[in-house]
């Protein structure tokens, strides 16, 4: 990260210097700040490609790191929920056979699904 710093730095002063060159030729105002950036922009797009190639690479580091961390926690993390499932899909199996089936209401749902409550003819 130390590289995304220096690349910060760096064209914040660019900027910097590029508005006191300005201000000193007379610019002012919005033509300063719009001129101040176009132009230390451009400069930087040329004197810092280096540290910008730096950036890049150490962001891109970064981000693959960040995906195999997630993806370790995720693996993690599935190999614990498949012990527990086991477990869970065990005891729902002994509560489904201690049920009767001539159990006088439905478990989910209206007795007429169809309907829900609405007139058919509207």
């Amino acid at each position: 990260m130390r590289s995304v710093f220096f690349y910060t730095v760096a064209r914040l002063a660019l900027f910097g210097a590029t508005a006191g060159v300005l201000f000193l030729t007379g610019a002012r105002g919005f033509l300063l700040l719009a001129l101040a950036i176009l132009i230390s922009g451009v400069i930087s797009f040329v004197l810092l490609s280096r540290q910008r190639d730096a950036v890049s690479a150490s962001v891109t580091r970064r981000a693959a790191r960040m995906r195999e961390n997630l993806a370790a926690g995720a693996a993690r993390e599935d190999g614990e929920e498949g012990t527990s499932a086991s477990s869970d899909a065990a005891a729902g199996e002994a509560e489904a056979t201690d049920r009767t089936d001539d159990d006088p209401q439905p478990a989910t749902g209206s007795p007429n699904p169809a309907s829900n409550g609405r007139d058919p003819a509207s």
